[in-house]
């Protein structure tokens, strides 16, 4: 194995060993000499790539947001319109916070207090345009009403979503985190968005997309 190549193997395993430790204990209790126990290398080789707590844990939230997206990306081959389409993406991220632990890390570091260099803002600036794309386009098909701004609708979804984790993480470890994405769907979200003559073409849409997870 060339040595760049060797460097690139070693900077992954050390982003993704320090994702464990961010997941099991936070920003503010992991150290770097774990992460580098947790990767098995030195602390020379850690500090090779990375020169503080902070690089590592933005590159750990940079990784979450790529992987996110290679996920949100097969999104468009699951749903038909784009309210479907917003349906499975709050469930598909949810069965990445459930699977892959870089994304729970990076979850965790953009949530938590402290750690005020991180770098929180670009995933959610990026589901946020993202969603906001999906909005309009879903206006323009007639699933979502014609007086709601896209804008102000995407701005207030990904903190809603954001709070449903969390709080489903606090008390239940995200056991119940479809359920509590279907409730939020079919109890607010369709009844208060969905035009009154289409509501019935979706109200199933939730239950089935959820549930697809479990």
């Amino acid at each position: 194995m060339a040595q760049q190549e060797r460097a690139v193997v070693t900077r992954d395993k050390i982003v993704r060993s320090a994702a464990t430790i961010f997941e099991q204990r936070g920003y503010a209790n992991a150290s770097l000499d774990v992460v580098a126990s947790e990767a098995g290398v030195t602390k020379g080789a850690l500090y090779h790539h990375f020169k503080s707590k902070e690089e590592v844990a933005n590159a750990v939230i940079e990784l979450q947001y790529e992987i996110a997206q290679s996920y949100g990306e097969r999104v468009f081959l699951l749903g038909r319109t784009a309210l479907e389409r917003m349906m499975w993406m709050s469930q598909t991220f949810a069965q990445q916070m459930k699977d892959e632990v870089v994304v729970s890390a990076g979850v965790r570091l953009t949530t938590e207090a402290g750690g005020n260099g991180l770098e929180r803002e670009a995933p959610y600036a990026g589901w946020i345009h993202t969603v906001e794309g999906l909005i309009a386009a879903a206006v323009e098909e007639g699933d979502i009403r014609a007086d709601v701004d896209p804008t102000r609708l995407a701005a207030f979804l990904i903190p809603a979503y954001t709070g449903v984790q969390l709080v489903s993480d606090i008390l239940h470890s995200r056991e119940d985190l479809f359920q509590q994405l279907e409730n939020m769907w079919t109890m607010l979200l369709i009844p208060a968005l969905v035009p009154a003559e289409r509501q019935p073409l979706v109200a199933d849409l939730p239950a089935r997309i959820m549930r697809s997870a479990v």
